[in-house]
């Protein structure tokens, strides 16, 4: 069961049902002085516009003659997506190693959101714009050798 606070963040009320996920993703500290012991939780609380689909970039070659092709550069391996497509996330290898993929994939709050308007080359990739080439860094390929499957 979810019951919403304040329309954007939820909590969950029924602790037999996801108390695996609770204990997965819950972070305990303990903070002790002469006169007190202090536990510390920390709950990551899923706001409705924090939730991402994760997508691996992968520039193929593309032919734009017979025997040339052009690939093209990409800085960020992963793009994060919002649901409703307004906001998306660029992070590198290093930021996707740096989250937590046991079940939910959950990352630390570390890189920049942006909104759909300003475009990166790796956005414009993504949806496929006419803003491609101004944006991406690219190589000409002659003579390359597009893979091909027999029987």
């Amino acid at each position: 069961m979810a019951h919403s606070v304040s329309s954007q963040l939820t909590y969950m009320r029924d602790l037999g049902k996801y108390a695996f996920v609770l204990h997965k993703l819950t972070k305990v500290s303990v903070v002790a002085n002469v006169r007190s012991l202090n536990l510390v939780w920390s709950v990551p609380l899923k706001t409705t516009d924090s939730h991402f689909t994760l997508f691996r970039l992968i520039a193929l070659p593309t032919q734009i003659f017979p025997d040339k092709f052009v690939k093209y550069s990409v800085h960020y391996a992963f793009f994060a997506l919002q649901h409703n497509r307004r906001s998306y996330l660029l992070l590198t290898e290093a930021d996707n190693s740096r989250c937590d993929k046991e079940g939910i994939t959950i990352c630390p709050a570390e890189t920049a959101v942006y909104n759909s308007q300003p475009l990166t080359c790796e956005s414009s990739l993504f949806s496929q714009t006419e803003n491609v080439n101004r944006l991406c860094r690219r190589k000409l390929i002659f003579h390359h050798r597009t893979p091909s499957l027999q029987r």
